[in-house]
């Protein structure tokens, strides 16, 4: 009987590992990494699928005592830099390595809504789609059922906690990550490596820039305090880190190791074909 006592601990046990680490990152180790390349996916935080990483939710509407964020993974990164939980960096090419304290990230955002991101805005975020009917081809208007605007979930909040408005960034963001194939166990993985911030004119006259980044490992643990929570179900709630790891979002891939020639969807459908054809040609390994 105690065998039996013991053996269902155990097994309770490694549930609870089990769901706990189902989402978490474990790439494999150099040696058994046949492929590896650097995908970086911009997200269009306006399609119905994404709004839930932006949405702002009254505390009627969430579980306040499991999440200390409940205001959207833009504001909630912020956050966390504004409490000196982690750093950010510059993001662009050329400062990629710079690391940036809040007040770094006063005075970039100064610039950037002072002068349209200035001479020093650092690289352009924006994919180069092509535009369709006048609107970027990687975003989509969809409001929602009943053709109402959902109040809670604009994510357009100014963000009164930063001291600052984040509507500039709620637009889109960019998630830099490495997609290794595992030639031991014949499968894909993905190995999230940073998160930019995209800072767009809300004139819609300057192009798009890539605001801050932040390092995927140093965030972790702020994601896994930030709720993420289904509109259309109340039952549904999970951290952005598990919305971030089992992909449950709608990305456009808009480049590939670096050689920035996806300049419309087409182009990105294609690539992302690629890295799937790959990893099904490669099964057999």
């Amino acid at each position: 009987m105690k065998a039996l006592v013991y053996s269902i601990r155990f097994c309770c046990i490694l549930c609870v590992l089990a769901v706990s680490f189902a989402y978490a990152q474990f790439p494999p180790k150099e040696d058994d990494q046949l492929k590896r390349q650097k995908v970086l996916v911009q997200v269009p935080l306006g399609e119905k699928i994404n709004k839930p990483l932006i949405s702002r939710e009254e505390l009627i509407y969430t579980k306040p005592t499991k999440y200390t964020e409940t205001n959207g993974i833009i504001e909630s990164l912020l956050m966390g830099l504004k409490t000196n939980k982690y750093n950010a960096y510059h993001g662009d090419s050329l400062n990629w390595a710079q690391p940036m304290t809040w007040n770094d990230v006063l005075e970039r955002h100064k610039k950037f809504n002072d002068t349209g991101a200035g001479e020093d805005g650092g690289e352009e975020g924006g994919s180069g789609f092509e535009e369709i009917d006048g609107e970027a081809g990687g975003s989509t208007d969809e409001s929602t059922e009943g053709g109402e605007e959902d109040a809670l979930a604009s994510g357009g909040g100014n963000g009164s906690r930063l001291g600052i408005d984040i509507s500039p960034y709620t637009e889109k963001l960019e998630i830099l990550e490495d997609r290794i194939f595992d030639k031991k166990r014949s499968d894909m993985y993905y190995d999230v490596q940073y998160i930019r911030l995209v800072w767009v004119d809300p004139g819609a006259v300057a192009p798009d820039k890539i605001f801050v980044a932040f390092k995927y490992a140093d965030v972790m643990a702020q994601l896994d305090d930030t709720q993420w929570k289904n509109l259309h179900n109340d039952s549904e709630y999970r951290t952005m880190r598990e919305v971030v790891e089992l992909r449950m979002y709608h990305g456009v891939i808009i480049d590939v190791s670096g050689r920035g020639d996806v300049q419309s969807l087409d182009l990105a459908e294609y690539r992302r074909n690629q890295l799937v054809e790959y990893e099904h040609n490669l099964w057999h390994y």
